[in-house]
């Protein structure tokens, strides 16, 4: 799966998880097209103690079935490695 992220917001997992926990986003700066969730020790649940992608519409997220997508993959990354 691949994610369409260019400018993202980051929360630490302890500030998600309270916003999680009332079922409401937090408050974000203008002109994010995500959240990504950074990983807190202390406190925490599990599903926050990793990095965590959310992304605000389903045209951001590609899943990668075929053996043609994956071939089309392998082709974007090299050509993004000789920039």
């Amino acid at each position: 799966m691949l994610l369409d992220i260019k400018n993202s917001e980051v929360i630490e997992g302890d500030i998600f998880q309270k916003f999680a926990e009332e079922n409401k986003l937090p408050p974000l700066k203008l002109n994010r097209d995500s959240i990504t969730v950074t990983p807190q020790t202390k406190n925490i649940l599990p599903e926050f103690s990793v990095n965590n992608y959310v992304v605000f519409e389903p045209n951001q997220i590609y899943i990668l079935g075929l053996s043609q997508d994956m071939e089309s993959f392998k082709k974007f990354i090299s050509g993004n490695k000789e920039k």
